[in-house]
């Protein structure tokens, strides 16, 4: 059996660009779900807050001025996100997809087998 340490996945990687492309496609996909959540959770913030702000003034209580602070930060912080989510989105798309170009080209040229791991 062979055993799997960091040196061989490395060297595996490197030596294959199928596996590599895999890979930062995996990283990529990562990436971008985890600043799906981020954006997620500072909507969720942002509904709850308003909710409070809204109750307070059915109520007619006066909203603290820190929680409008944090509502117009959280506003902003959100519009922000989403602009940079698709900006990077569509520039990380592009370099998914140049990447790709790149690595048929090294098969091609390589007359190796995509899937051939050898050393």
């Amino acid at each position: 059996m062979v055993q799997m340490n960091m040196e061989n996945i490395l060297h595996t990687l490197g030596s294959s660009p199928v596996l590599l492309g895999i890979a930062v496609l995996l990283l990529f996909i990562l990436l971008m779900s985890l600043i799906m959540r981020l954006a997620k959770l500072a909507i969720v913030m942002l509904l709850l807050i308003m909710g409070y702000a809204g109750y307070l003034d059915y109520t007619g209580q006066s909203v603290p001025e820190t929680v409008r602070r944090a509502e117009e930060t959280l506003r902003q912080s959100a519009r922000k996100t989403g602009r940079s989510l698709k900006k990077n989105a569509a520039k990380a798309g592009k370099a998914v997809e140049t990447a790709a170009e790149e690595l048929g080209e090294k098969l091609e040229n390589s007359g190796r087998h995509p899937l051939d791991f050898g050393e």
